[in-house]
Parts: structure tokens; C-alpha cells; sequence
């Protein structure tokens, strides 16, 4: 009598399980001081009336909930509303202003009561570095650079003076193409 009712017990759990499938990519990313979307929908057999979603942050074997509510997230965090999760069945979850420490796994996890819970197999998110910003020069080296392009376009400065400025304004401008490709190609390798 009771391996039959641990037989209906096990088949009545594995129905639930093949009712709610939740699914994930396995990665996403974004760049540093941006947003992104980790999505998340699920498949059931059924209509849903009622049910939730959570997303979980896995940091060495504990869980930390990505919500408002958790201070390392806190007014970062959007939610799919609920027509989205119960009529299109989707458990998406954006995240702005991303940071470094944002890098990990994250598991979708959905709870509909009429079907049960699903869990997905976790999206790990890569939080790029965002690509250096100019560095806005004060009123000296803008005066500066406007002296020399004065002096390169219109020949102001004669003989070794003048060229010497010219020639470093094209090396300048060459070798800071240079790094913007290498770090383009450095991204693109990520």
C-alpha cells in the first residue's frame, strides 16, 4: 500500500514537471553602465490564472533574489507585468546600470499553482567593460590645441617649428585610431 502511494506520489510530481517547462538562454551581455534583458518564458499545457516568477543571482552556493528589494540591485530592476507573464509567458527581467560584480549566473525560477514550479538551467550574464570616455581637457590645453591647428592649417609658424607641430598632430591622431581598433578587436574577441 505505501510503494502505491509513493508510485502516484512520483507520477503525480513528473506530470507537474511536463506541464511547466521554463527556459533560458545559457548567456547574455551587456556593458558596463548599460541594461540588459535576461529573458525567461515557460511552456504549459494549460491556460494560467495565477502564478509567479522570481530570478535568482547563484554567488557561491547561496542565492541572492535580483528584485528591488535586494540592496545590490536596488532601483535597477524592471519586471515583465502581468498580462506578459500569465498571457504571453514570458518571466523577462531587465537590469540597468550594470557593474562589474552584476557578472554571474542567474535562474529563473516560475511558480503557477494550478501546474507547479519550474526552474530554468540558469543564463550566465558577462558584464563587459564599457569603452573608455575622452577625457575633457581644461581651458590651457584647448588653447593649446588651438594654436597648433592654427599654426598647421594656415603655415603661421615657419620652418622646423611649424612642421615638427604638424607631423605631431598626424602621429597623435594615427596612434589614437590605432587604439580604438585594437580595443574594437579586443571586444569583438570577447
Amino acid at each position: 500500500m505505501a510503494l502505491r502511494r509513493l508510485c502516484l506520489l512520483l507520477t503525480c510530481s513528473g506530470s507537474w514537471a511536463q506541464d511547466l517547462r521554463v527556459s533560458q538562454p545559457s548567456s547574455v551581455q551587456g556593458t558596463e553602465g548599460g541594461s540588459v534583458t535576461l529573458p525567461c518564458s515557460y511552456n504549459s499545457t494549460r491556460e494560467p490564472r495565477l502564478g509567479s516568477y522570481t530570478w535568482l543571482k547563484e554567488v557561491a552556493g547561496a542565492r541572492l533574489e535580483l528584485s528591488d528589494g535586494t540592496q545590490e540591485f536596488r532601483g535597477r530592476v524592471s519586471r515583465a507585468g502581468d498580462r506578459s507573464f500569465l498571457r504571453g509567458r514570458r518571466a523577462d527581467v531587465e537590469l540597468r546600470d550594470l557593474r562589474p560584480y552584476d557578472s554571474g549566473t542567474y535562474r529563473c525560477l516560475v511558480k503557477i499553482p494550478s501546474l507547479g514550479e519550474g526552474a530554468g538551467n540558469g543564463t550566465w550574464l558577462q558584464v563587459l567593460k564599457a569603452a573608455p570616455t575622452d577625457v575633457k581637457p581644461d581651458g590651457f590645453v584647448l588653447l593649446w590645441l588651438f594654436l597648433r591647428g592654427l599654426i598647421c592649417t594656415f603655415g603661421l609658424a615657419a620652418g622646423a617649428l611649424g612642421t615638427s607641430l604638424c607631423y605631431q598632430r598626424k602621429l597623435s591622431r594615427r596612434r589614437q585610431r590605432r587604439v580604438r581598433e585594437r580595443q574594437c578587436k579586443a571586444q569583438l574577441q570577447m
